[in-house]
């Protein structure tokens, strides 16, 4: 989300909540860690590391906006004449700085992980399985395997044929031949309201799928994970609006590894996500590798789609509650070595 061109916070970052000064850059820097000189590897954990310390840096400093702001307005309430416009007032402000430093805060992520991802894909493909989950049998052994260097898709609007049809995925494999028809085909299924229900519903809980439709769902996915993994990764940081339960988001406490068997959905554009959430109860920020953009093959393209595969692991890095908007904003980092 870009910062609003109304401004930027102009407060240093050890003055902004009543003195309490946050760690410097260079200190940051140095709690991520250091390496082997000429380490790839270790120049990725340091980076991971860094992210994780801004991350909590920007945190501590929008919970510092809002707490300075509900302090300055308690204070003008209590006071004789002071007027409820200007208490109202000051909390759209400390709201609008709060919003401003979530989006600086994303900003600044993005290219961490951008650099991460660059980083990354020079150690070569590389899967992590979740501690203590068996590999998923459901779907092509390369659901674990971080996508490969491949060119990006071309351009597919001028296909004559109607998207979705056979006709018309077989023109995409043609133009792109690192995708069949049948990838093709799984992976816009996949995007359509449908297909993300039977795919994902078959992939967290198959024995709810009636028998006559598990084979048909089993090689949607598989196909879509072939796909996915033809298709070049979009590393970066993408947004997730959505619903957990209390016994799902119990597991995701800062530090702790999380993945979904099912495959997950994330948009570059944050607002989509914030629509997709609509009254539920998490925004996800992710820190993705290799995610992949499948905006050129999906039934809804203005959606941004960012897609992982089934049992992509992330490590929780954040979590809080958000009172201005009613849900927990939630920071992840996709863990690919």
């Amino acid at each position: 989300m870009p910062v609003s061109a109304r401004g930027s916070p102009t407060h240093p970052a050890g003055r902004c909540h009543s003195g309490r000064h946050a760690p410097t850059y260079r200190a940051m820097k140095r709690s991520a860690g250091t390496g082997r000189p000429g380490s790839v590897r270790s120049s990725v954990d340091a980076l991971t590391r860094l992210s994780e310390a801004t991350c909590d840096e920007f945190d501590r400093l929008s919970r510092g906006i809002r707490a300075d702001v509900a302090r300055i307005a308690g204070v003008i309430g209590a006071a004789p004449a002071g007027p409820l416009v200007h208490d109202a007032a000051l909390r759209q402000l400390g709201t609008e700085l709060a919003r401003l430093v979530d989006g600086a805060r994303d900003q600044v992520g993005a290219a961490i992980g951008a650099e991460i991802g660059a980083l990354a894909a020079l150690l070569g493909p590389a899967g992590v399985a979740v501690a203590g989950t068996a590999p998923t049998t459901d779907v092509a052994p390369s659901a674990r395997t971080a996508t490969a260097e491949a060119p990006p898709l071309p351009e597919l609007d001028d296909i004559a044929a109607p998207k979705g049809t056979r006709q018309w995925a077989e023109a995409v494999a043609e133009r792109y031949p690192r995708l069949t028809a049948d990838e093709v085909l799984a992976i816009h299924a996949y995007t359509t309201v449908r297909g993300v229900d039977r795919i994902n519903g078959h992939l967290r809980a198959p024995e709810q799928t009636p028998a006559a439709d598990r084979d048909e769902i089993e090689t949607l996915a598989a196909h879509a994970v072939a796909g996915l993994t033809a298709l070049p990764a979009s590393p970066g940081v993408t947004f997730r609006g959505t619903g957990l339960p209390d016994h799902v988001l119990a597991r995701w406490e800062r530090g702790s590894v999380v993945a979904d068997p099912a495959f997950l959905s994330s948009s570059a554009n944050r607002a989509v996500a914030e629509s997709f959430r609509g009254g539920r109860n998490a925004l996800i920020t992710i820190v993705g590798r290799t995610g992949v953009d499948v905006r050129k093959l999906s039934q809804f393209g203005h959606e941004s789609e960012i897609l992982f595969r089934p049992d992509t692991p992330f490590r929780v890095l954040s979590r809080r509650w958000d009172h201005t908007v009613g849900c927990w904003r939630i920071r992840v980092e996709e863990i690919t070595a």
